[in-house]
């Protein structure tokens, strides 16, 4: 047999194959260009996430503009997969980094929040249930000072992440900031977010009881503290604040 001579059609009569229907051929065809595509944006995000971690081990943007191409491209691949929220989170995240680089109640800081509230609702509507998003709007939200929208959003972080430790991070930053503006059920929330993360594993309740300190609400946690270490630690903390205020080094302390 020539196979030189063999059709498409013969090829698949011979192994045993039956040729794919054409709208079934078009279909596979199609979903094959959008795995490509979306693989493509993806690649190009990656720039962008690349820049954010170094951003956020330096506490610094870069200031060699190569965040503006990461941006780029990080836009580009939002256009080409409009279905995936975590792009929109990218940009927000550059947002809130860039009003870092001017005063926290400048004009231009706000704006720059304001962006990053646009992001992350943009990425909300195609998650609505995304905790970690709902925590990050909460949190630019209370920099701009809007108190009601800040509430509204750390509630769904805390309904729709009850157990995702960046989503508690984020809403037990808030809780205590606002704390003395709470209602009693957004306090008994974020109580139970609280026993939860003194639950866990020890990076997660250390930050836990690091924050309460460092915004001066110690007193909503330490009641909740059942273990010696966490109270050893809130000491600690505590003396640390303490250092800090007088210009005192934690050593002289002796970290108690």
């Amino acid at each position: 047999m020539n196979r030189a001579k063999l059709s498409a059609g013969r090829v698949n009569e011979v192994m045993g194959l039956a040729p794919l229907p054409a709208g079934l051929a078009l279909l596979v065809f199609s979903l094959a260009v959008w795995a490509g595509v979306w693989g493509y944006a993806d690649y190009l995000s990656l720039n962008l996430r690349n820049e954010l971690h170094l951003w956020e081990v330096n506490a610094l943007m870069e200031k060699s503009g190569k965040w503006e191409d990461a941006v780029n491209d990080t836009q580009f691949a939002a256009s080409l997969n409009p279905y995936n929220p975590e792009y929109r989170m990218y940009l927000g995240k550059v947002n809130e980094w860039k009003a870092l680089s001017y005063p926290t109640w400048d004009h231009r800081s706000k704006e720059e929040r304001d962006k990053a509230i646009n992001e992350y609702r943009a990425a909300i509507l195609k998650r609505p249930s995304w905790s970690v998003a709902w925590g990050s709007i909460g949190m630019t939200n209370f920099y701009n000072l809007r108190v009601k929208e800040t509430f509204d959003a750390m509630d769904k972080a805390v309904a729709f992440g009850p157990w995702d430790h960046l989503t508690q991070m984020k809403a037990l930053w808030i809780g205590f900031s606002m704390w003395d503006h709470l209602s009693e059920k957004q306090k008994s929330d974020l109580v139970t977010v609280m026993k939860r993360t003194l639950s866990g594993p020890p990076g997660l309740w250390k930050q836990v009881i690091g924050i309460a300190v460092g915004l001066g609400k110690e007193e909503a946690l330490q009641v909740h503290l059942a273990e010696q270490e966490h109270r050893d630690l809130m000491q600690t903390e505590l003396a640390n604040r303490k250092a800090r205020k007088s210009g005192a080094s934690p050593l002289d302390t002796g970290g108690k």
